[in-house]
């Protein structure tokens, strides 16, 4: 074989490379969906069958799960003087991940990890009305990373697959605000300032707020819509349909959208490209929903700090904890 002739099998072999290494990085479709309502459930994330209880008690207003594959908890029954912590759980018991007041905290209303693994936290009543960014190993303060460009009251954030962070408000406008990955300077889009990218979703408030892995927006309010918006100019793409309070929301491994449908008491799947309702996932003790997220969950009922590269081996593994995490933050 000529030199020439050799340099297309080369060429293929070093692409295929490139493609099994970004696949490593890609979020895995084996995680379990892990909801909060009186108590914190776990369903499978593929076939939606109720897996168990991973804590006795619940109420958390959102949830995270961490690159260290640990859940961080916001609670709505947190106690304190006007400000409430961020918490962590790491399959045996939950304690204090950032103080209360830390660089300002006051009552946060949503978390999520970044792609540099930081955490970030929507700050509102009683603190500073914009984002803080946390250290995701420590949970030391580390900085403002977003305020200005029309923030009032950040109920909930997201990021996009570009690393792009986008905040609802949630006080005196429903605006869906813009900001640059990385820096965190406002980023609105074509025709509007500030940071507005999405101005007056329907009604008073951002219930709900994600991102799919093309880009395209979906937010939710506190009447019974869920809107669909371009990820490039923030132009309305239309509803999915919806009957039910829809209180929070996130992309799965799988790249579908869940949204929890609280009056439902259950989680209700769309394919976050068309839109369509895929199906339903509830059952088990499920009552009054408020957050979910993704984790690897043993047959004990703790969470496993190992890739989710296979579901039914974790699951049935007899470790509890063990390893480095390595599942994708959510």
């Amino acid at each position: 074989m000529s030199a020439f002739n050799a340099l297309p099998r080369k060429a293929s072999r070093f692409f295929a490379g490139v493609a099994l290494l970004l696949m490593a990085h890609i979020p895995n479709a084996f995680a379990d969906l892990v909801v909060s309502g009186t108590r914190v459930l776990y369903y499978n994330e593929t076939t939606g069958a109720f897996l168990g209880v991973l804590l006795p008690t619940g109420g958390y207003n959102a949830m995270a799960t961490g690159p260290d594959g640990n859940l961080y908890l916001i609670s709505v029954n947190a106690a304190g003087s006007g400000s409430i912590p961020i918490l962590r759980y790491d399959g045996r018991s939950v304690e204090t991940f950032v103080p209360a007041g830390s660089g300002g905290l006051g009552v946060p209303t949503d978390l999520k990890f970044g792609p540099d693994g930081n955490l970030y936290v929507a700050d509102t009543s009683g603190g500073t009305n914009s984002i803080l960014r946390f250290n995701g190993k420590t949970g030391e303060f580390m900085n403002v990373f977003a305020s200005g460009g029309g923030m009032d009251y950040p109920s909930r954030i997201a990021f996009a697959p570009n690393g792009d962070l986008y905040a609802g408000n949630s006080r005196t406008n429903s605006d869906v605000l813009r900001y640059h990955a990385g820096t965190g300077l406002p980023y609105p889009a074509p025709g509007y300032g500030g940071a507005i990218f999405i101005q007056g979703v329907p009604d008073s408030s951002i219930s709900a707020l994600a991102v799919a892995p093309n880009g395209t927006v979906f937010a939710n309010t506190t009447i019974f819509a869920i809107s669909r918006y371009d990820g490039m100019t923030g132009a309305f793409l239309g509803e999915l349909p919806s009957t039910d309070l829809s209180v929070n929301m996130a992309v799965g491994p799988d790249g579908n959208l869940y949204i929890i449908h609280r009056m439902d008491n259950a989680v209700h799947r769309y394919s976050s490209t068309s839109g369509e309702f895929l199906d339903r996932i509830g059952g088990g003790p499920l009552q009054s929903p408020r957050s979910l997220t993704f984790a690897c969950v043993s047959q004990h009922g703790l969470l496993k700090l190992k890739r989710c590269n296979n579901a039914e081996q974790n699951r049935n593994s007899t470790d509890s904890i063990e390893g480095s995490a390595l599942l994708p933050p959510f």
